[in-house]
């Protein structure tokens, strides 16, 4: 074990994944690579998180296909509601947020895939409860069946 692995394992005891797809996985190679255990959920056993208290939360459920989300803007902005409310309700003491670099008001042509994934930031940002342990990370357009 590297020092590096173990000053994560000794830090975080209990991690949870949120989401199975393209991210989600590749946190979870990551993981298993390193020996560290976590729990992993989707849509099909989300129910079950909430029983539990993590140190870490990784959320990766939000769907990511722009695709569907600007030919159905109010669906995949309930579907962002949603997911704040998950990601509010989940136990742990740091939580990170999967997101989008279509979320960044820096874009000429806003989309409802970014101005969703904006709402949810901004939601967990104005939650006083999150806003001193949570963290976004906005990944960049993805391709292929690996990250």
């Amino acid at each position: 074990m590297t020092n590096l692995t173990k000053s994560f394992s000794d830090r975080y005891k209990s991690i949870a994944i949120v989401g199975k797809g393209a991210v989600g996985s590749a946190v979870m190679r990551s993981l298993d690579y390193l020996n560290i255990d976590y729990d992993a959920y989707d849509s099909s056993s989300i129910e079950k998180i909430f029983d539990n208290r993590y140190d870490l939360l990784i959320y990766s459920g939000v769907n990511a296909s722009k695709y569907h989300a600007d030919r159905n803007p109010i669906e995949d902005k309930l579907h962002c509601l949603r997911a704040y409310d998950i990601f509010k309700n989940i136990s742990a003491e740091e939580k990170i947020l999967i997101s989008t670099i279509d979320a960044s008001r820096s874009f000429e042509q806003s989309s409802a895939y970014g101005n969703n994934r904006r709402l949810l930031e901004t939601k967990i940002f104005q939650d006083r409860e999150l806003f001193g342990n949570s963290k976004i990370l906005r990944l960049p357009a993805l391709y292929g069946s690996t990250v």
